[in-house]
């Protein structure tokens, strides 16, 4: 048998082959089979001429020479050798798919490839891909997605802190999820709207906590059919400038529609219906003028709120125009807020030819004209927050091929007329000048502009290099290109990313790391850095359905050095995560072995310096890395894409955690009762003091029966911290009215705390009428059962009393027990966002709808 490289293929030379004269080759004869292909390409015992070349087409070949010992002929000769052939290495099936053809000897120039996907698992990239003449695919491996398969994916769900299991730890119950995938309907539900997989067969069970039942609905079936839109609650703070000073009455806009505007805080709350997992908003400054213009992607999860931070940043100082001449704009690297010191190094200009200047209508303008030019800095370690979204790109060839890209400057350009009329600017010139980039990538460079709509960085125009020949030294050759210059868009310098790879992140809810306890709707985001210390881009993704992140990260060939990755997660409440600690490290905690830390170098954020914080860590990706192929994460090669995305939760990968230690409080509040004004069904109540610093509201619906206008008042009192037990906190208090045969309001009280020294402050609350005229009618059950589990020793209330009194509930129970706690970076987001949840009566549909009375009830009074 005779075996070279999948890259060459065999050619042998038969002479003199003369084996026999009167039989037809039964006895006597040579043969040579192609054992790629299992074809015979040759089988004979003589030749009509003086020799033949045979030519096997695979890489691998056998020869048989069989004979009976009757000596007719005279034998033969045979020479081979080997040809290298122009090939692309061999492909290989996607996880849940395969292609045709299977089997190929040489995977030549020209050779098709078409893939496939099984049943129930949807295509995502390009399914027809050549050889091309550079030996290289025209397209990635699709991968093959589970589209809607009609059983549930695992999804687990918490239960109650008071019901666990016998060793005391949480309990957890598979209540199924349906993929938020996007499928292939057989239903027709019109060419406009996406399909995507939806749970069409419910049930609600009970679930067994030792004496008590607590109801929870389980996903039976799924199936592909019309996107449900969830309508989804977005809040936020604006600011401007290093000082971070509030952005009032500034304008935020989807999609070129104004939803929301800041208040005098520069806080912003608008809901929106859509089925998308990210979208893009534009924040205006229409006040002051003295901010750019800023576009954010935001990721959000179906069926949580979302709260953001936005950082405007300082105009750059004005340059005024003429629209009928010639005009040239330095453009310097820096931040806006230093140009007055004039420091910042100049990278290149951009140029705008007479009467290229338009107004709103495509009109040329004529008159002075109003610019302002912002060129950001790679070099501050913090800029990359300035870009709009994730450095990705769609394939110009596929949509659907999404291609990382490294950035080299991102710049901003704001025309206007002394009116403040925005203007566009047809064909303007850009000159960069080629210090500023690496020589080995200024024949791959291109302008790419933002795509609000799309969420993606769209290629505009290559960059075509020029040298003045007047000149001799390099900062006389420059990258020349022509963008179209149009409202609020943003545009970057960019070369793609030929060589990346996927990290597989997870987040959890606690540092227990218990696989079914994920968190979903995290943000997990990798910002790497390039060999100049300069940052080059990041990515973002979102976690979801149980499953973590793959996040897409540059991973260095042959050409390139060292990569450093810094990773961070953010929650909804944009709060950041904590990763895992890497000094000491414990392969347990941490998710991977102490090898893998050290190949990668994986340190936490402080691990050289413990005043530094936790929320974040980085890697480094090592020259050569991606033809470790063979690893199980946290780190897999762009070939394994879908083993990253299919990985269990047993295989390697990164980890963050929600910190769950003790919220340290301040002191007990002593003002005295009749200190406390105590008016009507105020608006803006009393404060206890000051909130901790997580933010955190409670709230407890009460109802009463009869459709009589009842004030009703809840009173926190010092509760189990021996320093502040009986001392009052105040109260807060709302007249109870509008329904029919029952009427319920939404009263807040004191969430239980840490104080400085660690020991747990539970209040101690009492909701009660102040006529003095009503009786408790009844508890949820729920609610019963847990104060009664908590706090056994506690003298709890009775059905008739003229009070109800209990201990401030340490954990987030929600509507089925009718408390409602809500946790955010903005106090009044925080409140709004309980009291959205608390009128609907529901926790997990928080929708602004009218006050629903007779859902999500803690406690009845009989008035």
């Amino acid at each position: 048998m005779f075996k070279t490289s999948y890259d060459r293929y065999f050619l042998f030379t038969i002479t003199n082959l003369q084996l026999e004269y009167r039989n037809k080759c039964v006895f006597d004869y040579l043969s040579i089979t192609d054992l790629l292909t299992r074809k015979g390409v040759f089988h004979d015992c003589k030749l009509t001429g003086n020799s033949s070349v045979i030519e096997v087409s695979g890489n691998r070949a056998q020869i048989r020479f069989i004979t009976d010992r009757d000596n007719e002929g005279q034998g033969f000769q045979i020479n081979w050798k080997t040809v290298k052939v122009p090939v692309c290495t061999p492909p290989s099936a996607p996880l849940s798919g395969g292609f045709d053809p299977i089997e190929q000897a040489l995977w030549r120039v020209g050779t098709v490839v078409v893939y496939r996907c099984d049943e129930y698992f949807l295509m995502e990239g390009q399914a027809i891909v050549q050889c091309k003449a550079n030996r290289k695919w025209s397209h990635q491996r699709p991968l093959c997605k589970a589209e809607c398969a009609p059983v549930p994916n695992d999804y687990f769900q918490r239960m109650p802190d008071f019901c666990t299991m016998a060793d005391g730890s949480p309990k957890f119950v598979n209540v199924g999820k349906c993929p938020k995938n996007k499928c292939k309907s057989k239903k027709k539900i019109g060419l406009d709207k996406a399909n995507c997989c939806e749970a069409v067969e419910t049930e609600t069970t009970k679930v067994d906590c030792g004496s008590f039942y607590v109801p929870i609905t389980k996903t039976i079936r799924c199936e592909c059919g019309e996107c449900v839109e969830d309508e989804l609650i977005i809040s936020g703070i604006v600011a401007g400038g290093n000082n971070e000073k509030a952005v009032i009455n500034g304008s935020v806009k989807y999609i070129d529609e104004v939803v929301a505007t800041t208040d005098e805080s520069g806080q912003f709350l608008f809901s929106l219906k859509t089925s998308k997992t990210k979208i893009s908003l534009t924040f205006l400054d229409d006040s002051t003028r003295k901010f750019l213009p800023k576009t954010q992607i935001i990721e959000i999860s179906p069926g949580q709120q979302k709260f953001v931070k936005v950082l405007m940043k300082k105009k750059p100082p004005v340059v005024y125009l003429k629209s009928n001449v010639e005009s040239k704009i330095d453009l310097k690297s820096g931040s806006p807020d230093d140009y007055e010191e004039n420091i910042q190094p100049l990278v290149g200009e951009v140029v705008i030819a007479p009467g290229s200047i338009k107004d709103g209508n495509g009109n040329v303008y004529d008159g002075e004209v109003e610019m302002y030019a912002h060129l950001v800095d790679n070099g501050n370690p913090e800029s990359w927050k300035e870009a709009p979204g994730p450095f990705m790109a769609a394939s110009n060839e596929d949509e659907d091929e999404l291609k990382a890209l490294e950035n080299y400057g991102i710049f901003q350009f704001q025309i206007n007329s002394p009116e403040h009329e925005p203007l566009e600017v047809e064909n303007m010139e850009i000159k960069i000048n080629v210090s500023h980039v690496e020589k080995k990538e200024l024949d791959k460079l291109g302008m790419y502009f933002f795509d609000n709509a799309k969420g993606l960085w769209q290629e505009e125009a290559p960059m075509l290099i020029y040298h003045d020949e007047s000149a001799r030294d390099e900062k006389s050759t420059f990258l020349i290109g022509n963008i179209n210059v149009t409202v609020d868009r943003i545009w970057s310098l960019n070369a793609v990313v030929n060589e990346y790879c996927y990290a597989k992140v997870r987040t959890y809810a606690s540092s227990n790391f218990d696989h079914r306890d994920q968190m979903d709707g995290v943000s997990v985001r990798a910002v790497y850095m390039g060999d100049d210390d300069r940052w080059k881009g990041f990515s973002s993704e979102m976690t979801m359905d149980g499953s973590g992140a793959c996040i897409m990260v540059p991973c260095t060939g042959k050409s390139r050095e060292l990569r450093l990755i810094h990773v961070t997660a953010t929650d909804n409440d944009a709060k950041e995560l904590w990763a895992v600690s890497s000094k000491p490290f414990r392969p347990k905690n941490a998710g991977f072995s102490k090898y893998i830390s050290n190949v990668l170098k994986y340190r936490r954020r402080d691990h050289d310096d413990k005043k530094l914080d936790k929320t974040s860590f980085n890697i480094t990706i090592a020259k050569n890395f991606d033809s470790r192929d063979s690893w199980y994460g946290p780190i897999y090669a762009s070939s394994s894409a879908e083993r990253c995305f299919l990985a269990p939760p047993t295989d390697d990968h990164f980890r963050f955690y929600k910190q769950t230690e003790g919220i340290r409080g301040k002191s007990a509040i002593t003002t005295e009762y009749n200190a406390i004004s105590s008016g009507g069904d105020s608006e803006d109540p009393r404060y206890w003091g000051e909130y901790d610093d997580y933010n955190q509201v409670c709230f407890i619906k009460v109802a009463t029966r009869g459709s009589r206008r009842i004030l009703m008042r809840a009173t926190s009192s010092g509760g189990i911290h021996p320093n502040v037990t009986g001392q009052l906190y105040g109260f807060r208090q709302k007249f109870v009215s509008g329904g029919e045969d029952m009427s319920s309001a939404c009263i807040e009280f004191k969430c239980p705390r840490y104080f400085q020294d660690g020991i747990l402050e539970q209040p101690l609350i009492s909701l009660n009428s102040p006529d003095g005229n009503c009786q408790l009618e009844d508890v949820n059950p729920l609610l019963q059962y847990y104060i009664t589990f908590m706090n056994p020793d506690f003298e709890h209330s009775q059905i008739g009393d003229v009070s109800f009194k209990m201990m401030s509930p340490t954990s987030s129970l929600g509507s089925d027990f009718g408390i409602y706690v809500s946790k955010m970076a903005s106090i009044d987001d925080a409140k709004s966002k309980a009291l959205n949840q608390c009128s609907e009566g529901s926790t997990f549909q928080p929708h602004t709808k009218p006050f629903k009375h007779d859902a999500g009830i803690a406690i009845t009074f009989n008035c």
